[in-house]
């Protein structure tokens, strides 16, 4: 063959290799063309949603003002895009039920989390931001230790309430809780009950500081409570406070909030000397520091249990609308000397035993040395109250 045909062929054979090389390149160009129609989703309905890896993913490549609803979301593929999918969902608008959606229980925690907090933010309202029970009911149902102590957190710090803080199962947090809450009784007494309380170094050491733990929404009206701590380890401490206005109707039966619930209406002394209650009690009407105060003892044997209490009632003369103020105090020698070996006894027995106890407590003789000192210094705290107007 000469040098001029082995040329020719080899132009040949290159046009036919370069004619194949772009066929085939056409070919795959073409099917990469149809996958990514397939599985690209339409700009103009949700913003780009490309993200490759949670690394470089970008919030705002969703453009979330366009997703629809979580039947979108549901419709991705993968799980990672799925999920943050579902998580702008639910920021757009506090949608709990689009973080339910999301398999991952530290994810969808996290999810809950996120939305509590713009709640808090002033984003939304979360059930029109006033019902404290479903905004705990999203904390209580949280499958993540750390995750549900920080949703407790947020919500005592921000509802300025204690009572979130005794669920938090880490002990730091939850100290850490209470600490932050600690040097706020004084303001949230005034703001709340309008009053201005004395406590002494003896008083607080023997019962420690009130902590606000928050307001129980009756069938009517409202109720307060400030139970007291210690403020080291934030056990109680025996004592405590709470407050009604005067047209609270609860739902609770006995013996809860039977014990306790003097609404400010009417006579304190008719509420002592004629008050026929479903329980055991004697009473007296004092005056402590120009106060007109009702000092009652209670005997409770509630399912089988026995507990002799001392409580004390007084009106609120502030502005507050919580006009009955509750102390319920625990005197332990008092209660002891009462329901000892209580099951030993026929109920005739403990009756008679109460009262005879009851009568030293109410004419402030006989008493123990460590229940006598208690309340000493609790008339003194009573005697120090300030009414605000």
């Amino acid at each position: 063959m000469n040098k001029q045909a082995i040329i020719g062929l080899s132009l040949f054979l290159i046009v036919i290799v370069l004619a194949g090389a772009n066929f085939l390149f056409s070919s795959q160009e073409s099917e990469h063309a149809k996958i990514e129609e397939k599985f690209t989703i339409p700009e103009e309905e949700v913003g780009d949603l490309n993200a490759e890896n949670k690394n470089n993913f970008n919030e705002e490549d969703y453009e979330v003002d366009k997703l629809k609803d979580i039947s979108f979301c549901e419709k991705l593929k993968n799980d990672f895009e799925k999920n943050e999918c579902f998580i702008s969902v639910a920021k757009q608008n506090g949608n709990l039920s689009a973080c339910d959606q999301i398999k991952d229980y530290s994810e969808r925690d996290n999810c809950y989390l996120d939305i509590l907090e713009m709640h808090y933010a002033g984003k939304f309202e979360l059930y029109g931001g006033s019902h404290i029970y479903y905004l705990e009911s999203v904390c209580k149902n949280m499958e993540t230790k750390n995750t549900r102590d920080d949703c407790y957190l947020m919500m005592a710090l921000n509802e300025k309430s204690s009572s979130f803080c005794g669920v938090i199962n880490n002990q730091v947090k939850r100290n850490s809780c209470y600490a932050e809450l600690e040097g706020d009784w004084e303001s949230a007494i005034k703001s709340n009950l309008g009053i201005e309380l004395t406590l002494s170094e003896e008083f607080i050491e023997a019962f420690g500081t009130p902590y606000y733990l928050g307001i129980d929404q009756g069938r009517k009206g409202e109720i307060i409570q400030f139970p007291f701590k210690d403020r080291e380890t934030y056990s109680r401490k025996g004592l405590s406070l709470k407050a009604y206005t005067k047209d609270y109707e609860g739902d609770h039966t006995f013996p809860l909030y039977v014990f306790g619930d003097w609404k400010g209406e009417g006579s304190l002394k008719e509420r002592c000397l004629e008050y026929k209650a479903p329980y055991e009690r004697d009473c007296r009407v004092l005056e402590i520091g120009g106060k007109e105060v009702v000092l009652e003892t209670v005997l409770s044997t509630y399912e089988g249990a026995c507990d002799a209490i001392v409580l004390i009632y007084l009106n609120n003369d502030s502005d507050s609308p919580y006009k009955g103020l509750n102390f319920s105090l625990e005197l332990p020698d008092f209660s002891e000397s009462v329901c000892n070996s209580f099951l030993e006894k026929s109920y005739e027995s403990l009756v008679s035993d109460f009262h005879i106890q009851s009568e030293k407590i109410l004419e402030g003789q006989g008493l123990s040395e460590g229940d006598s000192k208690k309340l000493t210094l609790f008339k003194d705290m009573i005697g120090s109250i300030k009414f605000l107007k």
